[in-house]
C-alpha cells in the first residue's frame, strides 16, 4: 500500500506545473544586513519590556527564531530552497563565509524573528500616532536598503508548490483559523492587528524587491520542461507568499507563545 501511495505522489509531482520564487542580489546571502535586522528586533523587544513591562515581543522573537531556524534547515536539507553560502563582510572587498549552522540561525532570526516582532510590537501600537510614524520610517528605510542593491545575480531558488510546503502551509492556516475561533475579543483583535502589520510590511517589501528585479517567479512546464515567467503567475505566487507563507505561517507563533492558556 505504501508503494502505491509513493507512486501516486511521484506521478502527481512529476506532472505538476512547478512554481519557483527566485531571489537575486546579495540580500539572501548578506549576513551583515540580517544581523542588523536581528538587532532591531531585540531593541523592539527590550523597548516593549521597558515601556509596558511586557515580555511578549522577546518571547515571540526567541520562539519564532528557534522554530524558523528548524524550518530553514528542513528547506536546506530537502533542497526546497537552494541558496548560495552566506557571507559576513568585514571590510572593503573582504568577506568571511559563515558556517552553515550559523547562517541558518541568522536566516531564522531575520525571516521569522524580525517579522513576528514587528507585527506584534507595532500591531499593539496602531492607535499610537508616533509609533505608526516610526513604523513607516523603518519601512521606508528598509525599502531604500532593498532598492540600493546593485549586483542582481541569482542567489536562491525555492519551489513553492511542493507537497511538503503546501501541506505545511495548509495545516498551519487551518490551525490559525481554528485557534482564532476560541480567542476572546481582545486577543482576537490583537492577533488580527499583528497579522495585518506583517502582511502590510511584507507586501511593500515584496513589491520593492519585484520592482528592482531582485525577486521573481519562474514557472516550469512538466511536459516540455520549458521555463517561463508571466505577470499573472508572478502576482499570484508572490501574493500567496505574502498572505500565507508569511501572514498565516507567522501568525501561528502568536498562538504558540502569546495566546493565553
Amino acid at each position: 500500500m505504501s508503494m502505491i501511495f509513493k507512486r501516486i505522489r511521484e506521478y502527481t509531482h512529476n506532472n505538476r506545473t512547478q512554481y519557483y520564487i527566485i531571489r537575486y542580489g546579495n540580500f539572501a546571502t548578506n549576513c551583515n544586513i540580517k544581523i542588523m535586522y536581528g538587532l532591531i528586533s531585540v531593541v523592539l523587544g527590550i523597548d516593549d519590556y521597558l515601556s509596558r513591562g511586557s515580555t511578549d515581543c522577546l518571547v515571540i522573537l526567541i520562539g519564532s527564531t528557534s522554530i524558523w531556524t528548524i524550518v530553514e534547515l528542513l528547506l536546506h536539507t530537502s533542497e526546497t530552497r537552494v541558496i548560495k553560502p552566506m557571507l559576513f563582510n568585514v571590510g572593503e572587498g573582504t568577506s568571511i563565509r559563515v558556517p552553515l549552522w550559523l547562517s541558518l540561525i541568522v536566516q531564522g532570526l531575520q525571516e521569522g524573528g524580525l517579522i513576528t516582532t514587528i507585527g506584534l510590537y507595532f500591531g499593539d501600537r496602531l492607535e499610537d500616532t508616533m509609533s505608526v510614524i516610526i513604523f513607516h520610517v523603518f519601512l521606508l528605510l528598509s525599502l531604500t536598503n532593498v532598492c540600493s542593491q546593485k549586483s542582481l545575480t541569482r542567489s536562491s531558488k525555492r519551489m513553492v508548490n511542493t507537497d511538503t510546503s503546501l501541506g505545511f502551509i495548509g495545516c498551519i492556516t487551518s490551525y490559525d483559523i481554528y485557534s482564532s475561533s476560541f480567542l476572546d475579543k481582545e486577543n482576537f483583535l490583537r492577533q488580527l492587528r499583528m497579522f495585518l502589520v506583517m502582511v502590510y510590511f511584507s507586501a511593500w517589501w515584496t513589491c520593492a524587491t519585484w520592482w528592482i528585479g531582485s525577486r521573481g517567479v519562474e514557472v516550469k512546464d512538466p511536459v516540455s520542461n520549458e521555463v517561463t515567467s508571466t505577470k499573472a503567475a508572478t502576482f499570484f505566487v508572490l501574493t500567496y507568499d505574502v498572505v500565507f507563507e508569511i501572514g498565516f505561517a507567522y501568525l501561528i507563533f502568536y498562538h504558540l507563545f502569546i495566546e493565553p492558556s
